[in-house]
């Protein structure tokens, strides 16, 4: 159904523009962003995620059977497409978020993920999330790590995972 919809907005001129942007092996269907989020809610909603199970398999078969760039911007916003699918963020999501990170490895995806669904588990669940968010960035310092490419006006994967952090209380 998703594909479908993507593939009736495509828009080739627009993609190829978007793919040379992103250096992304991936091409694009050339949908601007807002429609994107429109179109994935719209599909979200005709096919709900019964439980978080469900909608972690949604993600990660979105993810890693993508043929085009949006595939994987769909993947990432389903947690967020609709009231429904965002009371099923819980820590059951970890695993696909880790291998979204891992493997997308790109400014982009990894934004994206610590900035909406990752800092919604931690706001959740602070207790569980504070020490995994201090691995993880000791993790992305490694030099043997690959670190997501951004324009140096993103920061670096320390701020980015930061930025997730609520802020310190004032002592």
């Amino acid at each position: 159904v998703l594909r479908a919809a993507f593939a009736a907005h495509a828009d080739p001129t627009r993609a190829v523009a978007m793919q040379a942007y992103m250096k992304s092996a991936l091409p694009f269907y050339g949908i601007a962003a807002p429609l994107r989020r429109k179109l994935t809610r719209a599909a979200a909603t005709a096919q709900l995620a019964s439980d978080t199970a469900a909608l972690a398999r949604a993600m990660r078969t979105l993810w890693r059977e993508a043929r085009y760039r949006e595939e994987r911007y769909a993947a990432i916003e389903l947690p967020r497409s609709g009231r429904a699918h965002s009371k099923l963020v819980n820590l059951e999501l970890l695993p696909v978020l880790t291998e979204m990170i891992s493997s997308g490895a790109w400014w982009d995806f990894c934004d994206d993920i610590s900035g909406n669904t990752l800092a919604t588990l931690l706001a959740r669940h602070p207790r569980e999330m504070k020490p995994l968010a201090a691995v993880r960035m000791i993790d992305l310092s490694m030099p043997t790590r690959t670190v997501p490419r951004r324009p140096p006006s993103m920061g670096t994967p320390m701020s980015i995972i930061s930025r997730s952090l609520p802020p310190r209380a004032s002592r």
